[in-house]
């Protein structure tokens, strides 16, 4: 609104016919809802009474208990439902936790395991190892003394020269 609109002033004229409108508008209205409110009045325009369509004081006291009780129970229904994710939320985070022992024991069950593995077959390595180096020491002395043999029958069967 501008400055100039509010200062502006209204003729007597101009006021008195605006509320002249609105009494007519007004008795128009009364007339029609009296003209409705009597029994058999009514005509197949309206075939309902007016009054039908207006909400009671008691309907709107019941309106306003029945809003509370469902939005009672809406909260309690999301106080249930996030109990409810809370305590799954724990269930959850134990069972993690459980998980997490449980797979460090078996971490530490298989390192165990890993370096008796290992000792077991370095122990194995070194017997092999020991059990060949003596084979092959017997072996040796074997090929010497074959070799001393067939020396031996090489020096009878030689011709004398």
């Amino acid at each position: 609104m501008s400055a100039a609109s509010l200062d502006a002033e209204i003729i007597r004229t101009e006021f008195d016919s605006a509320i002249e409108r609105l009494v007519e508008r007004m008795t128009a209205l009364e007339s029609t809802v009296s003209q409705l409110s009597r029994p058999g009045a009514q005509d197949d325009e309206h075939p309902t009474e007016p009054w039908s369509e207006v909400v009671t004081q008691n309907e709107f006291r019941l309106f306003k208990w029945l809003a509370t009780f469902a939005l009672a129970a809406m909260l309690a229904g999301f106080g249930f439902l996030y109990q409810q994710i809370a305590d799954l939320r724990v269930d959850v985070e134990r069972q993690f936790a459980d998980q997490r022992v449980d797979m460090e024991r078996q971490r530490v069950d298989m390192e165990r395991q890993f370096a008796g593995l290992r000792v077991d077959i370095e122990r194995q390595h070194r017997d092999l190892l020991n059990e060949m180096n003596a084979q092959h020491a017997d072996i040796r002395g074997e090929i010497g003394l074959l070799r001393e043999r067939v020396t031996g029958v090489e020096t009878r069967l030689a011709p004398p020269t």
